[in-house]
């Protein structure tokens, strides 16, 4: 037998199928089985399936094999249920796989996944959306956006503008250049690193920052959950590491370098979409698009930020409402109330989740 056949016949010359290449008129004794059929007496195998390393599966004509007995009283109540959904009632050829110690088809299986991660993404959103609202209402409230092209060489482009409209900050940095470090053009107008650093720290504990960073890596614009002033403090190599300690630390507890004010995580935590192959939320895409050709700059940057935070402030969220996902014990439309407690569903589901946890 040369190498061709072999791959598309058996050794005893029937056409060999591997798994998911079987047509449907053909199944092996497993398959008739489920069906309530198996093999005449004097029926030949039309073909083979080859599965598993080098294992061999003789497949019949299904047309061609003989109808099992019917089942009667336990056996058919066992029979059927196997192959019936618990959540939406609909019946299958074959046994339904068990999700939560119920056999659920694949659709309500998928719809029980989403409405199990469902209230951590809302009280995700819900957490994002009170941050905003409170960043919105405070008078000193600004936000702070860096671009930096190398992490270690420069140049850093800072914009901080307030959510009045008052720009802050406009300033290119430059990091110092030494032993080692090919130089890099800069802007005829760029500035040490340390500049703008004591502008920027004389303004910490004056606003209340929102800050961002985005950084390229030579592909294309990556985001950082870094901040600016620790980007700056990258491009001082001479300053003094008490000193920096003390910076960061000053920038850390009174401003913009506190970690709940990163723009970019509360941006995803308010656009998570629950993913239904995991059993938690996963992280929403970003608002923060750039083209990978031509550098951002960080005056677009901040613009894209207010308008985020307003867009959060506002709940402006693309599947509308927050409202209770939890679903009932059997079909598929959820509670569906829109008062929504901060751990993602309704008080009266929320007082249930309680007295089963005690």
């Amino acid at each position: 037998m040369n190498q061709d056949r072999r791959r598309t016949h058996c050794p005893d010359g029937r056409p060999l199928y591997r798994v998911g290449e079987i047509p449907d008129h053909l199944a092996t004794q497993t398959m008739l089985k489920r069906m309530r059929r198996r093999p005449a007496d004097s029926q030949e195998p039309a073909g083979t399936l080859f599965y598993h390393g080098n294992k061999h599966a003789p497949l019949y004509e299904v047309a061609a094999a003989v109808a099992l007995p019917e089942l009667t009283g336990k056996t058919l109540a066992r029979w059927t249920a196997a192959r019936t959904c618990a959540r939406c009632g609909s019946t299958s050829e074959h046994p339904i796989g068990i999700w939560h110690d119920r056999r659920l088809c694949d659709g309500c299986s998928r719809a029980e996944r989403l409405a199990e991660v469902r209230p951590s993404q809302l009280a995700l959103r819900l957490a994002a959306v009170d941050w905003a609202r409170r960043i919105v209402a405070a008078p000193d409230a600004a936000v702070l956006a860096c671009i930096t092209v190398d992490r270690w060489r420069g140049p850093l482009h800072l914009y901080g503008v307030g959510f009045d409209g008052t720009v802050l900050l406009d300033i290119t940095a430059a990091g110092k250049q030494t032993g080692g470090i090919p130089p890099v053009v800069t802007p005829g107008d760029a500035v040490h690193a340390d500049e703008p650093l004591h502008v920027l720290t004389d303004l910490v504990g004056q606003r209340q920052f929102v800050h961002h960073t985005v950084q390229s890596d030579g592909r294309g614009w990556n985001t950082h959950s870094v901040t600016p002033v620790e980007r700056l403090l990258d491009g001082i190599y001479d300053l003094d590491w008490d000193k920096r300690s003390r910076l960061l630390d000053l920038c850390r507890t009174r401003g913009p370098e506190h970690g709940t004010d990163n723009y970019e995580d509360r941006w995803r935590h308010w656009l998570c979409r629950p993913n239904p192959s995991v059993h938690w939320p996963s992280r929403g895409d970003s608002c923060l698009e750039y083209s990978v050709a031509t550098a951002p700059t960080a005056r677009r940057l901040a613009e894209d930020m207010l308008a985020g935070v307003r867009a959060i402030a506002a709940d402006e969220h693309p599947d509308g409402p927050a409202a209770c996902p939890v679903l009932p014990e059997s079909g598929l439309e959820p509670c569906g109330s829109t008062d929504v407690t901060p751990s993602g569903v309704c008080p009266a589901h929320q007082q249930i989740e309680e007295a089963d946890r005690g």
